[in-house]
């Protein structure tokens, strides 16, 4: 089995915590995961043009949980990698209307 390339853009000091929570999900559903961690989204989209990943999970708020502008990166992504699985994380919460305005959006 091939195993899965999982891409984080997250703060630094909370990608481990990320990794330690999906870690087993994805090993236990794929049996294999590679971590690629990004703490810019230019960073990320940079790799995005050369690599193929089968997830992404993005902090939403870009590190100010009142503002989501992870929100637009995510709707470029899926844009124009509509094959990425997009798992949104945020310590802020996120209405509705913010997720939804921002077409397409985040899968899980």
């Amino acid at each position: 089995m091939k195993g899965i390339k999982v891409d984080i853009l997250d703060r630094p000091e909370v990608i481990d915590g990320i990794k330690f929570f999906y870690k087993p999900i994805f090993l236990l559903l794929f049996k294999k995961c590679e971590f690629v961690d990004f703490s810019t989204q230019n960073q990320l989209i940079d790799f995005l043009d050369n690599q193929s990943i089968d997830i992404l999970i993005s902090d939403l708020s870009l590190g100010n949980k009142n503002n989501f502008q992870g929100l637009n990166l995510v709707k470029t992504i899926k844009t124009k990698w509509p094959e990425v699985l997009v798992i949104g994380n945020s310590e802020g919460e996120p209405t509705y209307r913010q997720t939804s305005s921002k077409f397409p959006t985040f899968d899980i």
